[in-house]
């Protein structure tokens, strides 16, 4: 029995081989197949080798037998065609082809079918900066993937990167851990997206030569960290979080980074607190790193500005020294509630056009290892006037000029460039009593828009609507002021867009008892074939041109090019729609209200106001003024008042304070929104907030305010004067609505004014006024 089994199964293995089928003379036809590979979604033809001894082949048969699952056509032919899927590594498939002759003989042959995927490769090489970096681990991550190395001596790193072209818009994000003393150590860096990278690499390699964001430094890990609260988790996110997240303070929260980083060894004062487990979670709690850095200026002033003028002084290490800036045009964004740094156009012949706030003029430039370098072709006098020289005992005349600007690049996108910015200048004396000398430089942050990728201003513009633009600062004198020397200052231009392109616009006039007129302009619009939003006369005496620059919600932010009279100037500001269903609710209006000057990181400086339901309000100031990184009583300024909604349906906040002739200036909170002008407590500030739209718990309003001289009416003064209006401003700005207070009162906080005053209230009305 065991023998005719073997027989048996000897028989079938022979026949399998053969192909079987068909009549026992017949020979069955032969098959051969060669494996073969392609990439990802390409396709390719895979061909048969097939022979019949003793007839013909009567059909073809192709399938897949095993592995990635392919896309066959032609499979009854002796070539198939096959169509590879997206694969994200390398993966197999075993196709089988069965060919039968004209006698119903078959046989078969396998082929191996190997799939590559699409890789994105190249070598990422940079520095870590700092101390710390010699023999930092670097750790290079990319979605879940992650590429490791350590850094030299030096704190050069190198790392390979193979990842398939599906991650290609994936964020890469570079870590460097400290190891020995440094193991406290943390740092990161945004360096761009994946296939931004590959396009930039030169011979396989992308260093700091192409990106400047391949550094790992302090600055590269506080833009990190700012962009990362903000939840950009993208490529894209991270493009529109750079856009909007505040760098103003970035140079002083870097500072206090480096400082934790490669003094914590050496100075106990500076270590790194218990709280935290490295450098990087320090920087991403905005109250912990305000005391650390308020406690470094106060008790290391020294070894603080050493260490910010070394972090300066390595900023041209990260500058990308390949970069072509030629014919570039950049928007600059202001930081805060600043008007940025205007335009700069930088043309192929090493000459341009910079432009801002309060000029035009012309530069001529160059890119270099150090830096982008622009220089004006005249010097630019900024001011002039005497000054007093107290070695001399007298005053000389001196003239002011800026010479040039160097620009550093700190982070870049495809559509966003941030620049540290230092401005050179010079002062001159006209009569000769000294030689030409230099002035210290000024540093401070720039964030650009490139020309290329402005949005489109007409998806933001109806006919119908009223918007409240930005316009170059314009002063008007106080109508019937009682005052001299005091203005009317408005940055805002009230606009309704009609039929037939043109506009109306709202002209205000201020009068010396507070009131606020406002006269119509009639004036001409046009959306440009560049993308541009232009507003102009008929005279032309006035044009205004927009470009949309960061698009942010409804409530996006404008970038303005305006010639009035003789004057070119340029900033950026807020551009807001006025709804027409947006109005202050009355019945949901009380709450607490923060103007957010920059609370990321003056975490105890805050100004907000709170309105309650019985129409009494209470605004508060907050200013560490000692700059012990905590806020003591003094350091509070709680002033109490009343609101209304007025007959343009805008929200009026007022406050009060005693007449100067009853020994005291303090606040006061009067008996009615409106006191008498004989009595004692009297208004002092009001502003007025005209709703234009709620995002969130973002309140975008065109914001006037006055203050008043009424507490320094004398008892003799005729009581019908009315109000002494002192001096007057209009722009726009966002007031945050908040779930509570920023910091709670101390205990001696009266919101009723009885004992509000401080010693140092002088201290904090100085800075309510440069803030406001």
């Amino acid at each position: 029995m065991f023998k005719k089994t073997l027989a048996a199964t000897a028989l079938a293995s022979i026949l399998a081989g053969c192909g079987g089928g068909g009549s026992a003379s017949n020979k069955a036809p032969k098959v051969t197949v060669s494996n073969t590979s392609l990439q990802e979604s390409a396709q390719i033809i895979l061909r048969a080798t097939v022979s019949d001894e003793d007839g013909s082949i009567a059909s073809y048969q192709w399938t897949q037998k095993s592995g990635f699952s392919l896309s066959l056509n032609n499979t009854d032919t002796a070539a198939v065609e096959i169509t590879a899927p997206a694969v994200t590594q390398s993966e197999q498939a075993v196709l089988t082809i069965t060919v039968t002759d004209d006698a119903g003989s078959s046989s078969s042959a396998d082929a191996i079918v190997t799939i590559e995927p699409n890789l994105i490769s190249f070598k990422l090489a940079g520095n870590v900066t700092g101390a710390s970096g010699a023999l930092a681990n670097v750790d290079i991550q990319i979605g879940e993937h992650s590429f490791t190395a350590a850094a030299n001596e030096s704190g050069e790193y190198s790392v390979d990167i193979s990842l398939d072209d599906s991650f290609a818009q994936l964020p890469v994000a570079a870590f460097a851990t400290g190891t020995n003393q440094y193991a406290h150590v943390k740092m990161a860096s945004m360096v761009g997206n994946l296939n931004s990278l590959y396009q930039s690499a030169q011979d396989g390699i992308v260093s700091n030569a192409q990106v400047a964001a391949t550094n790992i430094s302090s600055i590269s890990s506080i833009i990190y960290t700012l962009t990362q609260q903000q939840s950009a988790k993208t490529a894209a996110s991270f493009e529109s979080a750079l856009k909007q997240i505040e760098l103003r303070s970035i140079m002083s929260m870097a500072t206090a980074l480096k400082l934790v980083n490669e003094h914590s060894a050496d100075n106990e004062d500076l270590a790194l607190p218990d709280a935290f487990n490295h450098s990087l979670e320090l920087i991403s709690v905005p109250e912990a790193l305000h005391q650390y850095i308020t406690l470094a200026k106060k008790d290391h002033k020294a070894l603080y500005d050493a260490t910010n003028n070394t972090l300066i002084e390595q900023l041209s290490s990260s500058f990308p020294n390949a970069h072509n800036f030629t014919n570039e045009h950049f928007y600059f964004l202001g930081e805060g509630y600043s008007f940025g740094l205007g335009q700069l156009e930088l043309r192929e012949d090493q000459t341009g056009v910079k432009i801002d706030r309060s000029r035009k003029a012309n530069i001529n430039w160059n890119s270099s290892s150090s830096g982008l370098e622009v220089s004006y072709q005249e010097p630019i006098m900024t001011h002039q006037g005497p000054q007093w020289f107290p070695a001399y005992q007298t005053s000389f005349e001196v003239e002011h000029f800026d010479t040039k600007y160097d620009y550093r690049l700190l982070a870049e996108t495809d559509e966003t460039a941030v620049f540290h910015v230092t401005k050179h200048s010079i002062k001159r004396f006209p009569n000769g009593e000294f030689p030409e000398t230099s002035r210290p430089p000024v540093s401070y942050i720039g964030r650009a828009i490139k020309d290329s990728t402005l949005g489109d201003i007409a998806n933001f513009m109806e006919v119908g609507k009223t918007y409240s633009l930005p316009r170059g600062k314009v002063e008007t004198p106080i109508v019937n002021s009682t005052l001299s020397g005091w203005d009317l200052s408005y940055y805002v231009l009230s606009v309704t867009l009609e039929d037939n392109q043109t506009a109306t616009a709202q002209i205000p006039s201020v009068h010396g008892d507070g009131r606020v007129t406002y006269a119509p302009q009639s004036l001409n619009y046009r959306f440009t074939d560049d993308g541009h939003f232009e507003l102009f006369d008929d005279s032309n005496q006035l044009n205004l041109r927009y470009a949309l620059v960061l698009e942010n919600g409804k409530a996006p932010r404008f970038n303005l090019l305006a010639k009035e009279g003789e004057t070119t100037f340029s900033h950026t500001a807020w551009a807001l729609e006025k709804s027409n269903d947006t109005e202050w609710d009355t019945n949901n209006l009380a709450g607490i209200y923060e103007y957010a000057v920059n609370p990321s990181f003056e975490w105890l400086n805050r100004l907000w106001f709170e309105v309650n339901a019985d129409g009494t309000a209470v605004s508060v100031i907050t200013n560490d003024i000692n700059r012990n990184g905590q806020l003591e009583e003094n350091e509070f300024s709680v002033m109490p008042g009343f609101w209304q909604i007025n007959s343009r349906n805008n929200l009026v906040v007022r406050r009060y304070r005693m007449k100067e002739s009853t020994g005291s200036r303090d606040y006061c909170m009067p008996t009615a929104f409106e006191p008498a002008d004989d009595a004692d407590c009297v208004l002092y500030h009001e502003r007025e907030l005209n709703l234009h739209q709620v995002v969130g718990n973002t309140h975008y309003v065109q914001h006037l305010h006055h203050f008043y001289q009424d507490m320094y009416r004398s008892p003799t003064d005729d009581p019908s004067t009315g109000h002494i209006l002192w001096f007057s401003t209009i722009d726009n700005r966002t007031w945050t609505r908040l779930e509570q207070a920023p910091h709670s009162l101390p205990p001696t906080a009266n919101k009723n004014g009885t004992g509000s005053n401080s010693a140092q209230m002088e201290e904090l009305l100085k800075r309510e006024i440069s803030i406001q």
